[in-house]
């Protein structure tokens, strides 16, 4: 997968004057004004004061010092700022972000600020909280964030990479890997007020004891271009777990989340949804948001769950949360109970779909997807495929995060999993497009 550097021009332009520079390797000292005065620790950024600014991280290994809770070592954080914009991956040398190396595997945020071992990590290497009120857009992007272990009490309990309430968040560029926590052992979303968008991003290896391995989502959200990959839960969403995706406490409010271009592989759950669980619950008023999920040019594979290995719906509400599945590829998932999609069949609207356990729906079809390589995890289409030119073109999700920066946010989502033109003909099932030979 691809990574895009350019911010839209304008967007650019307007906070360059404003950037902040940090490289580990510079000497002690620096007031962050240029590469050659940087400051060597993030959180020394942090402190002097980042509000509405861009921060330029080099490659190099940063671990918060700054605790939310003086008594508790472990809270120690990144606290985001209102309207911070946080860049990695930069080799130090860079004047203009288009100019960025990318060197997004090597700029690491980190948890582990005790003794070796998970034990007295920081509950969240970041954190975006902004009690009762909308506090201004955060982008988080270029980084792997690791080790984060949120095994508190609340609010410590979730969000072991990165725990946000009540923030706008964008997270790009981003490998989410080696976190745990009892919910959203990468990613809590919680009670969020503001719009998340996730483009690009690698949810790895992170574990929760309850739900949602790879991430935790409470509220409306966006998702193009990215991969969960070997997360596990202990009770729900090994992958993923959306809890309510409807706006919070405001009963028959229509809200839906979209999720295009996404791989979902080797989850598993110990009880449910095994890449990805929906429940729906009622709201502090008592009734019920119509909330679901759109996911379009997925592939759910080699997932794992007691029920529900793909995918699972589950409410405490009548005809609560439905699960859209649009030009996607469920095959080859693991469930005690032989069913990959759990929960009512009526509550699954298919189209242009290759699933193992067929459902109603248009142009369905239940044949092996062909994956080239798929011992090794190479869930792109072989030649002949039954899934190339097998879906709809007008189910292409519209481009919400602008991947290719024209600024037009209404056309088709352009490119696939791989950055190659999402639609060549007509195309293909899964979040891969297959390429001429």
């Amino acid at each position: 997968m691809l990574v895009r550097l350019l911010l839209p021009l304008a967007l650019a332009s307007a906070l360059q004057a404003q950037v902040v520079h940090v490289d580990a390797d510079a000497p002690p000292g620096g007031d962050g004004s240029s590469w050659a005065a940087a400051y060597d620790e993030l959180a020394d950024a942090f402190a002097a004061g980042v509000q509405a600014k861009q921060v330029w991280v080099a490659e190099g290994v940063y671990a918060p010092t700054q605790p939310l809770d003086p008594s508790d070592r472990r809270t120690v954080t990144f606290d985001l700022p209102r309207m911070v914009r946080l860049f990695g991956g930069f080799d130090g040398t860079e004047t203009s972000l288009d100019q960025r190396a990318g060197l997004f595997s090597s700029t690491v945020l980190t948890g582990e600020v005790g003794a070796a071992g998970r034990h007295d990590n920081a509950y969240h290497v970041l954190f975006a909280a902004a009690p009762g009120s909308f506090a201004g857009h955060v982008v988080i992007d270029g980084f792997t964030i690791t080790a984060g272990n949120a095994n508190g009490v609340s609010p410590h309990d979730s969000g072991g990479a990165m725990r946000l309430s009540n923030r706008r968040l964008t997270l790009r560029n981003c490998a989410l890997s080696g976190n745990s926590a009892d919910r959203g052992a990468g990613l809590a979303s919680i009670g969020s007020l503001g719009k998340l968008l996730i483009e690009g991003c690698h949810f790895r290896a992170n574990r929760a004891t309850l739900r949602g391995g790879g991430a935790f989502l409470h509220g409306r959200w966006c998702m193009v271009d990215s991969v969960f990959e070997r997360n596990f839960a202990g009770q729900r969403g090994g992958g993923l777990y959306v809890s309510q995706t409807g706006a919070n406490n405001y009963p028959g409010i229509l809200s839906e989340s979209l999720a295009q271009n996404v791989l979902l592989h080797d989850n598993r759950a110990a009880v449910g949804g095994g890449a990805y669980q929906h429940t729906q619950y009622l709201t502090a008023s008592g009734g019920a948001s119509l909330a679901h999920v759109r996911w379009s040019g997925c592939t759910f594979a080699f997932n794992a769950a007691r029920d529900g290995a793909a995918l699972g719906l589950g409410d405490q509400v009548p005809g609560g949360a439905v699960g859209i599945l649009l030009n996607s590829i469920v095959w080859d998932n693991e469930s005690r109970t032989e069913r990959s999609l759990s929960g009512p069949a009526g509550r699954y609207i298919v189209s242009n779909c290759d699933l193992q356990d067929p459902l109603p729906g248009d142009a369905v079809i239940s044949v092996d997807p062909g994956f080239e390589d798929p011992s090794a995890r190479n869930l792109r289409l072989s030649p002949g495929s039954p899934c190339i030119d097998a879906g709809n073109n007008l189910l292409v999700l519209y481009d919400y995060a602008d991947v290719d920066r024209d600024l037009d946010s209404f056309e088709s989502t352009p490119f696939d999993l791989d950055d190659f033109p999402r639609i060549r003909f007509t195309v293909d099932l899964g979040p891969y497009e297959r390429q001429p030979d």
